[in-house]
C-alpha cells in the first residue's frame, strides 16, 4: 500500500513528531522512507538578508549569501543525521535522505513524485508568527501533491481542540 515514504523535515517539533509517525508507519508496513530537508532559498536569498546587509557594513547581502547557505545546509544536515538515529532506532528502511536547496513545497513535491505516501507536520519552523491551521508550505503541497499527505498533529495534541493565547 505505502512502500514508498517521503517524510519532510525542517527541524521544528511539528516536524519532528510527525517524522517519528512516518518513520513509525514505515517500520510497521516494511515500507522504504526518504527524509527531506530543504534549504530554502527564500531565507537565504530573500529580503531580510538585504535589509540586515547594512549592520555588517554592506551594501548588499550577497556577501553573506555563501556563509548563510553553508549553515542552513549543516542544519539540514544535521536534521537528517537525526531522522537516521530515529529511523535506525525505530526498525525503519531509511534508503534515501536529502538536504535540497530551492522553494521547499517545489523540492518536497519533487522527491514525492515517486512516493506513496507523504509525511508533513501541519506547521513548520515559522509557526509561531501565525494562527493558521496548517502553514503555508503545507497548503501549497496539499493542493498539488501527486499522492496522499498524512499532516502529523501538533505534538502535545491529543485530538483535542487547544486555545492558543
Amino acid at each position: 500500500m505505502f512502500d514508498r515514504i517521503v517524510v519532510a523535515l525542517d527541524g521544528s517539533a511539528e516536524a519532528e513528531s510527525s517524522g517519528r509517525l512516518g518513520l513509525r508507519i514505515a517500520a510497521a508496513l516494511d515500507s522504504e522512507v526518504t527524509a527531506v530537508s530543504v534549504v530554502d532559498v527564500r531565507v537565504v536569498e530573500g529580503p531580510a538578508v538585504e535589509t540586515l546587509a547594512p549592520l555588517w557594513g554592506e551594501v548588499t547581502g550577497r556577501p553573506f549569501q555563501p556563509e548563510l547557505m553553508r549553515l542552513y545546509r549543516e542544519r539540514a544536515d544535521a536534521i537528517l543525521d537525526d531522522c537516521s538515529r530515529t529511523a535506525s532506532s525505530l526498525g525503519a528502511s531509511l534508503v534515501g535522505r536529502r538536504a535540497d536547496i530551492g522553494v521547499a513545497e517545489d523540492a518536497i513535491l519533487d522527491r514525492a513524485g515517486n512516493a506513496d505516501l507523504l509525511v508533513m507536520g501541519r506547521r513548520g519552523e515559522h509557526a509561531g508568527f501565525g494562527r493558521q491551521v496548517v502553514g503555508a508550505t503545507v497548503w501549497r503541497v496539499l493542493h498539488r501533491s501527486p499522492c496522499p499527505v498524512l499532516i502529523g498533529a501538533k505534538p502535545g495534541v491529543s485530538g483535542e481542540e487547544t486555545q492558543e493565547g
